[in-house]
């Protein structure tokens, strides 16, 4: 028996990837900047009889019903797995396969042997995503929509000037830097053009929103005006959108009140509602809006590729997303369908290439 086993995370050229954290909270590489951790999981499953066994055995000796391996960072930045208890994987042959959110990695199972005297470190090649962004028209263009570069230029709140930075950089330079991930350019991009094209008789709903304050792999978080909320009642009535009230998938949600609290907007223990609406149709935009007892209110902002309130097609579609506790939307490749859409396609900032 052996109490670890690790895996290198490997550039095209055999570089390590430098991991800044694992754990049972996800995976953050070195260059994901201030976006939550990457979903990751590791599927371990032994080939031999005897390794099957022995691992029954941990189990009946244990008192546990399931054989789960805890994930740490390891000293020299490689991805950390402990059995159940000290000294608790079987030497022997395995089949693994790493899935970790939007990291591609290879998909057939790898085969790897652990041996009792170690070292049991693994290399595991990443292949890097040639796509790029490049804003189309430039910011500085008279062509680039206003109302979108007055949300991305935005200051924060009186007191919190500098909640605006994105990575440490401004966001109009963070949007226009290579070396930040494209996926959460994208993101930004796709979500700015969803709030501009949504517009009722009066103004957009973008007008409804302050400043840009966290972005993620697949959302955005947002300081809105009191008026947001009632918009989005306004377009609920009009059928343009779905109130489904306290978000079924809190969890995710609720991590809205925590980077609003940590950034010092509201104290840690004011007190909030927090309430889902989702856009008809796919590629439809979800808001989750948190009003705290102060007034103030803030948005998580994502899209998803159906909605389940509307129809059980859309039901389907959005159960298959959250069935994947690694896949997250793809807004690199949501650009095109978006392009689609009338009244979105006008908005679309950017190029993929």
């Amino acid at each position: 028996m052996v109490d670890r086993f690790a895996i290198r995370l490997t550039k095209e050229d055999g570089a390590p990837i430098a991991v800044k954290q694992f754990g049972p909270g996800g995976l953050v590489l070195r260059g994901d900047g201030d976006a939550w951790p990457r979903g990751a999981i590791l599927e371990f499953y032994p080939t031999a009889d005897v390794t099957r066994m022995q691992i029954a055995q941990v189990r009946q000796a244990q008192s546990i019903s399931e054989y789960h391996l805890a994930p740490f960072k390891a000293t020299d930045g490689a991805l950390g797995f402990r059995g159940p208890a000290r000294n608790s994987i079987p030497a022997g042959f395995y089949r693994i396969r790493l899935r970790a959110t939007q990291l591609t990695l290879p998909v057939a199972f790898r085969n790897i042997e652990i041996k009792q005297a170690g070292p049991n470190v693994f290399d595991l090649p990443v292949t890097s995503d040639p796509r790029q962004v490049v804003l189309a028209p430039g910011l500085t263009d008279p062509q680039f929509d206003h109302r979108i570069k007055h949300l991305v230029s935005a200051a924060g709140p009186p007191g919190h000037e500098d909640l605006v930075r994105l990575d440490g950089a401004p966001i109009p330079a963070w949007l226009q830097d290579p070396h930040v991930n494209a996926e959460r350019r994208a993101c930004v991009l796709n979500l700015a053009a969803k709030l501009r094209a949504i517009d009722s008789p009066d103004r957009p709903l973008i007008e409804d929103v302050n400043y840009v304050f966290f972005v993620d792999f697949e959302r955005m978080y947002v300081g809105v005006k009191s008026s947001f909320r009632p918009h989005l009642d306004a377009l609920t009535t009009a059928s343009e959108f779905y109130c489904e009230g306290f978000p079924v998938d809190s969890e995710t949600h609720l991590r809205l009140v925590t980077r609003v609290r940590d950034a010092g907007l509201e104290p840690p223990d004011a007190g909030f509602t927090l309430t889902s609406y989702r856009q008809e149709g796919d590629d439809c935009m979800q808001a989750v809006v948190a009003q705290f007892a102060s007034g103030n209110c803030y948005a998580d902002l994502d899209i998803d590729l159906g909605n389940p309130l509307q129809d059980i097609r859309g039901f389907f579609i959005h159960m298959s997303e959250l069935g994947d506790p690694v896949g997250l939307t793809d807004h690199l490749s949501l650009h095109d369908q978006l392009a689609a859409q009338t009244g979105t396609k006008n908005y679309l900032q950017y190029q993929v290439v």
